[in-house]
């Protein structure tokens, strides 16, 4: 999950609180996986421009493959 960018929570001080773009793709790149499934997006990612800054700030700190998956979508190895 992902509540929003990582710059506007740090902002309004809820960074801890809130899971958020970076902090997703840091537990990632640590855990050494191939692929970060980014799902149950908040309003505040749902926008394409917005979206895009979100996947930006991801590949920032995660070097895998990135998917943002819908509601109730399955995805298979």
């Amino acid at each position: 999950m992902c509540w929003n960018h990582q710059e506007i929570l740090d902002e309004t001080g809820s960074a801890e609180n809130q899971p958020r773009t970076t902090h997703a793709a840091m537990l990632a790149q640590n855990a050494g996986v191939d692929t970060l499934v980014l799902t149950h997006l908040s309003p505040q990612l749902a926008s394409p421009e917005s979206l895009e800054r979100g996947i930006e700030e991801v590949t920032r700190v995660y070097d895998g493959r990135v998917i943002v998956a819908e509601e109730f979508e399955w995805l298979s190895p």
